[in-house]
C-alpha cells in the first residue's frame, strides 16, 4: 500500500496531466495494485488494460445507496448475489445518486423462456420505455451469463431494475457500468486521447473536436502550414481560409494579380481590378480598350480608345474620324472639321462657317459672311448688310441705309435711309417724315429733330415745349431741367415757391426755402413756429409759447421755446422775473437789459455802474462812477480821485491834482519831476506837464 502511494506521489509531482488523469508522455494515472513494477493486476473497481494501467472504471463499483440491501449487487464480485425473497420476478437496486448510464452488464441467472429486460430511472415505479435499454430473451438450460443491456440513450437515474417476463424470483450476482477514466478510449480504455482535442474524446472510439491546427478523427494531423491562423477543417484538413493572396485545399496557391484584395479561398475566383478578366482575373484587357474596361467573361472591350474599333480595339478606324467609329464596322461617327464623305477622307468648301459640311454631298450646312449656294461659292451683293444674304438664292436677308431690291442694288429716295421700293419709305432720315420722306419734321422736335414717319409728330420735344408737334411753350414756372410734360404740358417739376400742376401757384411762406411739392406739402419742413405737412399750424397754437415744434405720430412735440421761456419735457414755462432766457426756473442765461444779475436775475446792479448795468455775473459792463472801482464797482477810489483804476492810480483827479497818482498839487509847482512821475510809460496816461 506504501509503494502504490509513493508511486502516485512520483507520478503527480513530475508530470503534467493532459486529459483528466492521463499525461503528455502518454502515461495515466495507475490503478493498478502494485504500479512499482509493471501491472499484474488491477485494483477493485478497475479493470482494462495493464499495459495502461487499469483505465477501465466501473463507476456502479460500491455506488450503493445508504439504505441499500443490495450492496453485494455492486460489490465486483460475481460468486455472491442477491435473489428477491418474494415471487415479483424483479430486483431493484437503489444507487448513491444520479448518473448517467449508457451500458449495463449484469452477471445473473438465466433461464429457459425468459425476457430480461433493464430500467434506469429516478423513481422506483417507473418502467416506461423510455427508461428501459435492450431487451435480451433467453432459450437455453439454466446458466450463469454477464447479459449487456445497451440503452438507446445515454439515461439518467438514482434506481436500476432488471426484470424477467416470467413470475419468479430474479437472481442477480453483479451490476457493472464501464467507463474509460478521462484521457482515455477503446474496448479496455488502452489508448490515450491526442493531445490535440479540444476536450475529452469519444470513450469508445476516440474521436474528439479538435483544437486549432489539428485535424483527423484523432485530432493526430497537424493542419498545412499555409492555412490563416492554422485553421482547417477538422474531418478534411482543407484550410477554412486563407491568408489574403493566396487559395485552395492548402492555400498553396496565390490569387491573380488582377484580384482586388483577395480571392475566394477555395477557387481563386475574385472581383477585377480595372483592366483584367476572367474568373480569376487572370487575364489584362487589350491597352486599346476604352479606361481599360473589358468584358470579365471573354475579354471584350466595352468600348474603344478614341480612333480603334474591333472586338479587341486593335484596328484603326477607317479614316479622319472627329470621335469614335464604329466598334465593329470602322466606319467614323462623325467626321473631324473639314472632311465629309462615307469615310471622312473628302474635304469641305473653305467658305463653309466653321469648316462644317455634310457628310454625305459635301454641301455646306451654313456659309461664312459674304458668301452664298450650295457649296457658298457665290459671292452676296456689296449692299447687304452685314455683307449676309440668304444661301439658297442669294437675295439679301436686310439692305444697308439708302438702298433697296432682293441684291439691294437700287438706290432709296433723298432723305430715306430705309425703303421697300422707289416710292415707299420705311424709315426717314432725322428731322424729315412722309411716304417718300419729302416732308421736314416740326422745329422744337427734339431727339436730332425726329418725328413720326406718317403723322409728322414729335417724338419728343425740346426742352420748354410740349404738344403733339412741341408749338406749345411750357409754364414759365415749371423746373428748368425736367420742364413739362409732351402731352399736356404739365410740369415735371416747379420752380423754388411753387405749386400746382402747372407751378402757378404759390408755396406756402411757412415752408423752408419756400419749396414744396404739387400736394403743397414742404419739401424741407417748416420754417421755426409752424408744423404740418403744409406747414399751416402754429406751434405756439398748439403749445403756449412754443417758437419751434414738429409732429410725429399726430403728436405735436415742442423743441424750442419763446425768449422769458424755458421747454421742460413737452411744455414751455415761464422764465423767472427779469430772466430773458434760461434753461429752468432755477438757472438764467441772460437778464433784462442787462440791469440784473444773479443765477436767476432777482439782484439788481450796483448803482456806481455806468449806466446801471451789469453781466449776469455782477459785473460793470461799461465801467464805474461816483469815485468806485472793482469789477462790481464796490470798491472806493482815493479821496483825490474822481475816478480810478485801483487804489493807486487815479483816471481823472479832483481839481487841483494831476492824473495819475494825483498825489501833486500842481499849484505854485515849478519843479518838473512830478510830470516826469506822472508820464511813467506802465500808465499809459500823459500827463499835463
Amino acid at each position: 500500500m506504501y509503494i502504490i502511494g509513493f508511486a502516485l506521489l512520483f507520478y503527480a509531482s513530475f508530470i503534467v496531466l493532459v486529459q483528466g488523469q492521463c499525461y503528455n508522455n502518454s502515461t495515466c494515472e495507475c490503478h493498478c495494485e502494485v504500479c512499482s513494477s509493471g501491472c499484474q493486476s488491477c485494483l477493485p473497481g478497475w479493470s482494462g488494460s495493464p499495459s495502461n494501467l487499469c483505465q477501465k472504471e466501473n463507476t456502479l463499483y460500491h455506488f450503493y445507496g445508504m439504505n441499500s440491501k443490495d450492496s453485494k449487487l455492486l460489490d465486483g464480485d460475481k460468486n455472491t448475489s442477491e435473489e428477491n425473497d418474494e415471487s415479483e420476478p424483479y430486483m431493484l437496486v437503489q444507487l448513491k445518486n444520479y448518473t448517467t448510464i449508457k451500458q449495463l452488464y449484469v452477471h445473473l441467472e438465466l433461464e429457459n423462456g425468459n425476457t430480461y429486460q433493464a430500467y434506469v430511472k429516478s423513481r422506483k415505479t417507473q418502467r416506461e420505455d423510455s427508461v428501459r435499454c435492450d431487451t435480451y430473451t433467453y432459450n437455453g438450460i439454466k446458466a450463469e451469463e454477464t447479459i449487456t443491456f445497451k440503452c438507446q440513450q445515454p439515461l439518467v437515474g438514482n434506481y436500476l431494475e432488471i426484470v424477467r417476463s416470467l413470475e419468479k424470483p430474479v437472481k442477480v450476482f453483479e451490476i457493472e457500468h464501464y467507463e474509460c477514466s478521462n484521457g482515455t478510449f477503446g474496448e479496455q480504455c488502452e489508448n490515450i486521447c491526442s493531445n490535440a482535442c479540444s476536450d475529452q474524446c469519444d470513450k469508445d472510439t476516440g474521436d474528439c473536436v479538435c483544437i486549432t491546427g489539428f485535424w483527423g478523427k484523432l485530432c493526430d494531423k497537424p493542419c498545412p502550414s499555409l492555412c490563416k491562423d492554422s485553421n482547417c477543417n477538422s474531418k478534411s484538413g482543407d484550410c477554412i481560409d486563407c491568408y489574403p493572396g493566396t487559395y485552395g485545399q492548402h492555400c498553396q496557391n496565390n490569387c491573380s494579380q488582377g484580384c482586388i484584395d483577395r480571392c475566394n479561398p477555395s477557387t481563386g475566383v475574385c472581383t477585377c481590378k480595372q483592366g483584367y478578366f476572367l474568373a480569376n482575373c487572370s487575364r489584362a484587357c487589350s491597352e486599346n480598350c476604352s479606361d481599360s474596361g473589358c468584358s470579365k467573361e471573354n475579354g471584350i472591350c466595352l468600348t474603344c480608345l478614341t480612333g480603334n474599333y474591333g472586338p479587341l480595339c486593335d484596328l484603326k478606324c477607317l479614316g479622319e474620324c472627329g470621335g469614335e467609329c464604329n466598334k465593329i464596322t470602322g466606319k467614323c461617327g462623325t467626321c473631324t472639321k473639314t472632311k465629309y464623305g462615307s469615310f471622312c477622307n473628302k474635304t469641305c468648301p473653305v467658305t463653309c462657317e466653321a469648316d462644317v459640311c455634310e457628310r454625305s454631298t459635301g454641301e455646306c450646312k451654313v456659309c461664312k459672311q459674304g458668301f452664298w449656294g450650295d457649296r457658298c461659292t457665290k459671292n452676296c451683293s456689296i449692299n447687304c448688310e452685314g455683307g449676309t444674304c440668304d444661301k439658297n438664292d442669294g437675295e439679301c436677308r436686310q439692305c444697308k441705309r439708302g438702298f433697296w431690291g432682293s441684291q439691294c442694288s437700287e438706290n432709296c429716295s433723298i432723305n430715306c435711309e430705309i425703303c421697300a421700293d422707289a416710292y415707299k419709305c420705311l424709315n426717314c432720315s432725322d428731322g424729315w417724315y412722309g411716304i417718300t420722306c419729302e416732308k421736314p419734321c416740326p422745329k422744337h422736335c427734339g431727339n436730332s429733330r425726329s418725328c413720326h414717319k406718317v403723322t409728322g409728330n414729335c417724338q419728343l420735344c425740346s426742352l420748354g415745349y410740349f404738344g403733339n408737334t412741341c408749338t406749345q411753350n411750357c409754364s414759365q414756372y415749371c423746373d428748368q431741367t425736367g420742364m413739362c410734360n409732351q402731352e399736356d404740358g404739365k410740369c415735371k417739376n416747379c420752380k423754388a415757391g411753387r405749386r400746382g400742376e402747372y407751378c402757378t401757384e404759390m408755396c406756402s411762406v411757412q415752408c423752408k426755402n419756400s419749396t414744396c411739392f404739387k400736394n403743397e406739402s414742404c419739401v424741407n419742413g417748416c420754417e421755426d413756429g409752424w408744423f404740418g405737412s403744409k406747414c399751416a399750424d402754429k406751434c405756439n397754437l398748439e403749445i403756449t409759447n412754443c417758437a419751434k415744434c414738429k409732429g410725429i405720430d399726430d403728436e405735436v412735440i415742442c423743441q424750442r421755446c419763446f425768449d422769458s421761456v424755458y421747454l421742460k419735457g413737452t411744455k414751455c414755462y415761464k422764465c423767472p422775473q427779469n430772466c430773458v432766457s434760461c434753461k429752468s426756473n432755477e438757472k438764467c442765461f441772460q437778464c433784462e437789459d442787462n440791469l440784473f444779475h444773479g443765477v436767476t436775475c432777482n439782484l439788481t446792479c450796483d448803482s456806481a455802474c455806468i449806466n446801471k448795468t451789469c453781466d449776469i455775473t455782477g459785473n460793470c459792463i461799461h465801467g464805474c462812477e461816483k469815485k468806485k472801482y472793482g469789477s462790481n464797482c464796490n470798491q472806493d477810489c482815493p479821496s483825490e480821485c474822481k475816478t480810478c483804476r485801483i487804489s493807486s492810480f487815479c483816471l481823472t483827479c479832483e481839481d487841483g491834482f494831476d492824473v495819475g497818482l494825483c498825489s501833486s498839487n500842481r499849484k505854485g509847482m515849478t519843479n518838473s519831476s512830478a510830470c516826469i512821475e506822472c508820464c511813467n510809460p506802465l500808465i499809459l496816461i500823459l500827463c499835463r506837464c
